[in-house]
């Protein structure tokens, strides 16, 4: 049970301290209830698979602006999904501190069942 509590305070500790986690700034914004499949650059829901991914982002002026990317997976078993990301890497995920390189301009990743990863980059 400690580490279920353990979890969620990281959780929203990282909230806390990731602005672009906290603002409407979401993409894709819109959500339609009849979207099954995710967009050409791999964001949205994918009801195949009980996954979504999308990104949020906080904007502080020049040279400044935080992006993140949020991989959630609802169903039973490990999915991956694949996404755009609009620069190179390394992306951290804020959930288990690990690096991930883009590969062409686009983020690969495998996530647990009933987990999720929130990759963040400052440019």
């Amino acid at each position: 049970m400690y580490e279920q509590f353990g979890g969620i305070r990281k959780l929203m500790k990282t909230r806390e301290e990731h602005p672009g986690l906290q603002l409407n700034q979401i993409h894709p914004a819109g959500w339609d209830a009849g979207w099954t499949l995710p967009d050409p650059s791999g964001f949205g829901i994918d009801r195949g698979q009980n996954t979504v991914v999308y990104h949020r982002w906080f904007d502080q002026g020049p040279d400044r602006l935080d992006r993140d990317h949020i991989v959630l997976n609802f169903s039973q078993g490990t999915q991956h999904r694949s996404f755009q990301v609009p620069v190179g890497g390394p992306w951290l995920d804020l959930i288990s501190g690990v690096p991930l390189t883009p590969s062409d301009g686009w983020l690969h990743r495998s996530v647990g069942s009933n987990c999720g990863a929130i990759y963040y980059r400052r440019h």
